[in-house]
């Protein structure tokens, strides 16, 4: 993978001291600083990409995305896009930003309570501005956005800034884009959008990334956010009946049954959960949490019967304060 980046920075002409920065699996990131400035290059390769006409229209989705969300008042760097030609296995799709700050996932583990307050207040300010343009349906958005934390980042001025521009969640010919590739699968086209594009999804993905990242302030967030839903007509009440908020008031017997009529499309469910049962007992901590997050993840389709089995049987022994294996 640092072959492939260094062989794109090559291509790109770029100079200066160049830092890796945290990638996806088909993507890598770098910070790259020259003469006090700093740049944040993103090289996108991915099989799909195996047309000029392909990458040249993700590259101008990413561009539309941006322009869209800065239209609606959402703070995103204005970004360049260009194609690096065919490399043997297809184009790659080169983005470059200025850069923004640090990430509020990073800055979240050092925060005390009002740092924790003013940063997810932060996100929450940015959401709204997308929750401003709703569909006639009532909670689905315009504009899609994946609400987690280290997709915020805070500047040296203390401005916030939402920098995940890839995939371009937003409505092409009023077609939303949800990933790319797009899934093939129904339940993973349906999963998708609730997560990016429904004001319940992108809540309840914000309060489990927030619950992961600082469970010892579940609590916390979790207020903040039904303050914040109750702002929407029919949001508040809903947030306030999800599984997970249903669990925290149940008793041994109730938390048990509610664990045992887990699906597999409950993996929201699964992961507001195991944060709170952490927050209750810190002893099971992250690797609890991380495990039933990675048993949890969904992309073409729901967690797997067997995964879920695996995450029922950590959330069973977390509630009866058991031993678990992870």
């Amino acid at each position: 993978m640092e072959g492939f980046i260094m062989s794109g920075l090559e291509r790109l002409k770029l100079t200066g001291r160049v830092e890796l920065l945290p990638s996806g699996f088909y993507s890598s990131v770098v910070l790259v600083v020259e003469n006090g400035h700093k740049k944040v290059v993103k090289l996108i390769r991915k099989p799909e990409l195996n047309e000029q006409a392909i990458a040249q229209q993700l590259g101008d989705d990413i561009v539309a995305y941006g322009a869209e969300l800065l239209r609606r008042g959402v703070r995103s760097p204005q970004v360049k896009v260009r194609l690096l030609g065919d490399v043997g296995e297809g184009w790659d799709v080169v983005v470059e930003a200025p850069f923004q700050g640090t990430d509020v996932a990073h800055l979240l583990l050092e925060a005390d309570e009002s740092d924790s307050v003013r940063l997810t207040r932060g996100m929450l300010g940015m959401i709204s501005a997308l929750f401003d343009y709703p569909l006639e349906s009532g909670f689905e958005l315009q504009i899609g956005i994946d609400p987690k934390p280290d997709n915020f980042t805070v500047s040296e001025t203390g401005e916030m800034h939402y920098i995940d521009l890839m995939p371009p969640r937003y409505r092409r010919d009023g077609v939303p884009i949800v990933e790319f590739p797009e899934p093939t699968t129904d339940i993973g086209k349906k999963v998708a959008y609730y997560r990016y594009y429904d004001m319940r999804g992108i809540l309840t993905v914000l309060r489990s990334q927030l619950c992961r990242n600082r469970f010892d302030l579940r609590p916390l967030f979790r207020r903040l956010i039904a303050e914040f839903a109750a702002q929407y007509p029919g949001l508040g009440r809903h947030m306030g009946l999800s599984v997970g908020e249903v669990f925290v008031d149940a008793n041994l017997s109730g938390r048990l049954a509610i664990i045992e009529a887990l699906a597999g499309d409950d993996m929201y469910a699964m992961r507001d959960i195991v944060t709170q049962l952490a927050f209750e007992n810190p002893l099971y901590r992250h690797p609890c949490i991380d495990k039933v997050f990675h048993l949890s993840h969904f992309y073409q389709e729901a967690p797997s019967p067997e995964n879920v089995c695996r995450v029922k049987k950590i959330l069973r022994a977390m509630t009866r304060n058991e031993s678990v294996e992870v």
